[in-house]
């Protein structure tokens, strides 16, 4: 299952009414709905992993947690996109009006964004069985992660690293077939 959170997608809501506690809420409705004899798996990308860790401290009830590419703040990942938005308007000139709460072409509400400023993935595992898929130009974990690996008393073998062509060579979709691969992998270990 894919969850659009509310305010998101085909989910009902608006983005700028929106919290992180309201898409924990969301995301343990979704994990009691699917409770069942199958274990319960949480993909999380990059902030995702906020929102999961959120709702498995909130009573969300998991078997394993896969975080691809986690965001492990979130002033951090604000800043980031901030950063992206910068060069993409000097690349291109002509920078358009935003609104001051617009993160990545959409405006966030006042409490989600201060939510996500607060954010930071919590200093124990959120689960036993958390892993980490990075994608990166070589296999050796990067900071972040050798930090998290660190602070969750992780084995090594709880990070896997993709390697992929720096982004200024020529795209390849069949980067996408091993990312697909290894997450399939992941899931079913």
């Amino acid at each position: 299952m894919r969850l659009e959170p509310s305010g998101t997608g085909n989910s009902a809501g608006s983005l700028t009414d929106m919290s992180l506690a309201r898409w924990s809420a969301d995301l343990c409705a979704a994990g009691e709905a699917l409770a069942g004899d199958t274990p319960l798996i949480l993909l999380a990308c990059r902030a995702g992993a906020l929102l999961a860790a959120r709702a498995l401290a909130d009573g969300l009830t998991a078997d394993r947690l896969l975080l691809l590419q986690p965001v492990t703040g979130g002033k951090e990942y604000l800043r980031q996109a901030r950063t992206r938005r910068m060069i993409q308007d000097k690349l291109t000139g002509d920078p358009p009006e935003t609104h001051p709460r617009e993160i990545e072409g959409q405006v966030l509400a006042e409490a989600l964004l201060a939510d996500l400023e607060a954010a930071r993935l919590p200093d124990a595992p959120p689960i036993a069985d958390t892993r980490i898929i990075q994608c990166s130009f070589n296999e050796k974990p990067v900071k972040e992660y050798a930090d998290l690996l660190s602070r969750w008393n992780l084995p090594a073998d709880s990070l896997r690293a993709l390697v992929h062509e720096p982004f200024w060579l020529p795209h390849s979709p069949g980067a996408y077939a091993a990312l697909a691969a290894a997450i399939v992998e992941e899931m079913t270990a």
